[in-house]
């Protein structure tokens, strides 16, 4: 199963090389110890992906040729799920498993009762969430939180 990394400029030429750096690519040399010649899936959060293969590595960056590409059509049926906000992990939780169970967009609600407290900041930390949990189950569509 190939690595799932997110990019906002997502190369779609055929044959063509794209410099894949930041905390992304950081995060396939150091930690997933990529080498020369292996095969990435680079996707635009949108539906649109990439499979790369591996030209060169640096420290920070390397570069990928373009073997494969295309686009995962959304489902018909929209999935939307109504959150209240929970106390302490738990809403991070919450999202991860959202993601996973196919949500396309996660309303978080405060109810009257509800322990949690919104914050730009929250907001922030479970978008991050998301988009790692599609990472995770190797979603081409990151969930709206």
């Amino acid at each position: 199963m190939l690595s799932l990394f997110f990019v906002s400029d997502l190369p779609i030429a055929l044959g063509s090389t794209y410099q894949f750096g930041g905390e992304e690519a950081g995060h396939a040399i150091r930690v997933l110890r990529t080498q020369i010649g292996e095969k990435l899936a680079l996707s635009n959060g949108q539906g649109s992906w990439s499979v790369v293969e591996v030209v060169t590595i640096d420290k920070k960056s390397m570069s990928v040729k373009v073997i494969e590409t295309g686009f995962e059509q959304a489902l018909p049926v929209e999935l939307t799920v109504a959150q209240a906000l929970t106390k302490s992990e738990r809403i991070k939780e919450s999202i991860e498993l959202n993601t996973a169970g196919g949500a396309d967009v996660i309303l978080l609600w405060s109810a009257a009762r509800s322990i949690g407290k919104p914050s730009p900041d929250l907001m922030q930390k479970l978008a991050v969430t998301a988009r790692e949990a599609s990472k995770q189950t190797r979603r081409n569509r990151i969930p709206f939180v």
